[in-house]
């Protein structure tokens, strides 16, 4: 009898959620996500790559290479203007539901 191989879906990106106040439009918070990287890391991590996936009000969903989501998290809550609270991360995008408060 064989023995059954279990797999894992690794992805090779990030999910963060986000909670950006005041809502701001998709290119003003690409430009501050990139200015929060620059300002926290420098200019080589400020070309971090950053999908926006969701806009919704205040929630809005990025995708970051794995790699690079520490530098994300760690540089989001230095910017004040928009503020953006990270909610939550994972590896895993349909894991990142997040309940109502």
């Amino acid at each position: 009898m064989s023995k059954a191989k279990s797999r894992t879906l690794e992805s090779p990106y990030h999910y963060i959620f986000l909670e950006v106040s005041p809502p701001t439009e998709h290119l003003s918070l690409r430009y501050a996500i990139q200015k929060a990287l620059q300002q926290t890391f420098g200019i080589t991590r400020a070309g971090i790559a950053v999908d926006i996936l969701s806009e919704e009000g205040d929630s809005v969903v990025i995708r970051v290479v794995s790699e690079d989501a520490k530098y994300v998290v760690s540089a989001l809550p230095t910017w004040s203007n928009p503020t953006m609270r990270v909610l939550k991360e994972t590896p895993f995008l349909p894991s990142g539901d997040i309940i109502d408060e």
